[in-house]
Formats: C-alpha cells, sequence, structure tokens
C-alpha cells in the first residue's frame, strides 16, 4: 500500500504510530522519496484492515494496485521483502522417499554375546510366566494362615 500526500518532516517512527493499530501485520516502510512510502504488510488481508482501519488527516492511502505504474517502475522489487517462510525440517520428506522406495529402517545390529543374554532373558521371563499359570490360586488355608498371622487387632 501506498502512503502519500504527507509532509516532509514525517519521520518512520510518526507513520508508525499511526498504523499502531496494524503494526504486527507491518513488515517494513520502504521510502520512495520525502513524501511518500509503501508499507509492506505480511499478506493482503492485513493491508485491506489497515486501509479501514487507519485514517490520518495528513496522509491518503491507496493499495498498490492503484499506484501509478510511473511509481512502480521506480521500485526495486529486491527492496520489498517477503514474508519470511516457517521452518522446516527434511525428516517427512525423507520418510515419505523411503516408503515410495520400499526401504525399511533396519535395527541395529547387536552382539553375538548381547542376543544371547536378550534370549536368556525372554527364556527366564517365559518360565516364569509358565509357572505362574501351573501354579494356580493359592488355597483358602493358605490365605486365611496369612491374615491371623498378620492381623494384630485381636490382642
Amino acid at each position: 500500500m501506498e502512503l502519500y500526500g504527507f509532509p516532509s518532516s514525517m519521520r518512520t517512527l510518526h507513520i508508525e504510530q499511526v498504523l499502531l493499530p496494524v503494526l504486527p501485520n507491518l513488515l517494513k516502510l520502504h521510502w520512495l522519496d520525502n513524501q511518500r512510502c509503501l508499507a509492506v504488510f505480511q499478506n493482503p488481508q492485513a493491508a485491506r484492515s489497515a486501509m479501514q482501519s487507519v485514517d490520518h488527516p495528513f496522509f491518503k492511502m491507496r493499495p498498490f494496485s492503484a499506484v501509478p505504474a510511473s511509481v512502480r517502475d521506480e521500485i526495486n522489487p529486491n527492496d520489498i521483502p517477503r514474508p519470511q517462510r516457517p521452518a522446516t525440517d527434511s525428516s517427512a520428506a525423507k520418510r515419505l522417499i523411503a516408503n515410495a522406495l520400499n526401504l525399511r529402517r533396519q535395527a541395529p545390529r547387536r552382539s553375538p554375546e548381547e542376543l544371547q543374554q536378550i534370549r536368556e532373558r525372554e527364556k527366564k521371563e517365559r518360565e516364569e510366566r509358565r509357572a505362574a499359570r501351573t501354579a494356580g490360586p493359592p488355597s483358602a488355608t493358605v490365605v486365611a494362615k496369612e491374615r491371623a498371622k498378620n492381623d494384630t487387632s485381636a490382642w
């Protein structure tokens, strides 16, 4: 959006104070000369909002599309900042490519000693589960004796 028609004594600070309601969406003020500047916003909606909400007697505003061609030719496109792209991560792309190529992530290789320890631990766990299943629940007399031994309220 172009801001124009203000006195040459106006500075960036003065314009930012006028644009304070929409300042979070303002990327940059690009001065064309002492009496004209471009207000660059993050998106077109923010520029429209600024045009509707800001009214100041010392300057006029118009959208960039209404700026005369002679003024547009003066502007170097490299001087106008673009919104920052959010930070990205390549892990999603790598995962998609690996799945498309049918590549599998391989588990880390273990030494023979580690594999033997894992097998022994799993075998021990299986035997403990089997022993717990075959033993069955404790008998009623064993449970009653344990309760009587722990019950000291009768004394």
